[in-house]
């Protein structure tokens, strides 16, 4: 299964864990899994960044904000998670996200999800975008 030329330098990502809850296991599963993929996809791992016992609702998370600022100087070039919902349960709060990796010319890649930069997951994001927000005018 080892397809990767070891005379090639391997893809450089940085891994984000959170959990909600204080479940240590739930942690371990999804370092795991990314280690996995990381093998399988020729990805080093970085560096992880781990939000324990913190809500996706809550973009304040410690970690989540260094990785942010990782970003922003430059020291992360590929952001990669189990799953978007890793990031933030919010559609506008994942959108904030996307837009800074944009910005910055970083990275991402999930495990679970479709690639949100390429065409067809630029159109499904931006129909969940539309959606997320004709909800909100329903609710007002």
């Amino acid at each position: 299964m080892d397809n990767i030329n070891k005379n090639e330098e391997l893809e450089e990502v940085v891994l984000y864990l959170r959990t909600a809850n204080d479940d240590e296991e739930q942690l371990e599963i999804q370092e795991t899994r990314l280690r996995k993929y990381c093998q399988l996809k020729g990805y080093k791992v970085q560096n992880i960044y781990t939000d324990f016992n913190y809500s996706a609702r809550d973009m304040t998370r410690p970690k989540f904000l260094e990785l942010q600022n990782d970003i922003k100087q430059g020291i992360v070039k590929k952001v990669l998670v189990t799953s978007y919902s890793r990031i933030g349960r919010d559609l506008m709060d994942l959108m904030k996200f996307l837009d800074i990796l944009l910005a910055y010319n970083c990275g991402y890649d999930s495990v679970d999800t479709f690639d949100m930069f390429s065409f067809l997951g630029n159109t499904q994001t931006s129909l969940f975008t539309f959606f997320d927000n004709s909800k909100e005018v329903e609710r007002s």
